[in-house]
């Protein structure tokens, strides 16, 4: 008797488990988004565009996708100039909360401070202001090298911005809601690198 009391007990810890499984959902929000989060700073937009709803997916194919959700050009730009740049990107202090079939993930990114790249002399500093909208490759070459220089002894400064994303659930599982239907028809696609 007393063998078959426990036994019961342990099928009705083990239904309400799954369950309680079920209802939650297979997958954390919170890591989703750090997954998601991750993905994009790589430049992984296979990966990215798979964890979106479907309600993002059916709004944008993969390949139209990967043009309009980029990374800003003059972020672009300082990749492909100093490797470093990339190395700099990070996110961290991910946390979520649920409500109901939505969720919201907060979280901090470290970009690179473009506006403070190198450590230039006021001179520099002025040629360099006179000379926006230019891109790294196409300045001086003294600068170019005086920037390259700075980073590699100084590092790149960065600053932290804080982002949410938005989550839905779908079936057991926590994806990615980026509204991008409404982004595009806005143009005004917002990718994690966007700093406002």
């Amino acid at each position: 008797m007393k063998r078959m009391t426990s036994s019961i007990i342990v099928a009705v810890l083990l239904a309400m488990v799954v369950v309680g499984l079920t209802a939650c959902g297979g997958s954390d929000p919170k890591k989703v988004a750090q997954e998601a989060a991750e993905a994009e700073i790589k430049g992984d937009y296979e990966t990215l565009y798979s964890m979106l709803s479907q309600e993002d997916r059916d709004a944008v194919t993969y390949e139209n996708f990967v043009k309009f959700y980029r990374m800003p050009v003059n972020l672009e730009d300082a990749i492909n100039f100093l490797p470093e740049v990339r190395e700099s990107i990070k996110v961290e202090k991910f946390n979520a909360s649920v409500n109901g079939e939505t969720a919201t993930a907060t979280f901090f990114v470290h970009l690179p401070d473009l506006e403070n790249i190198g450590n230039l002399s006021l001179a520099d500093a002025e040629k360099l202001l006179a000379m926006k909208g230019t891109r790294l490759k196409d300045l001086p070459l003294d600068l170019q090298e005086k920037i390259s220089e700075s980073v590699k002894n100084n590092g790149v400064p960065t600053k932290s911005v804080a982002k949410e994303m938005s989550l839905k659930r779908e079936g057991d599982e926590w994806k990615v809601y980026l509204n991008l239907a409404k982004q595009i028809d806005d143009k005004n696609v917002k990718t994690i690198f966007h700093q406002d």
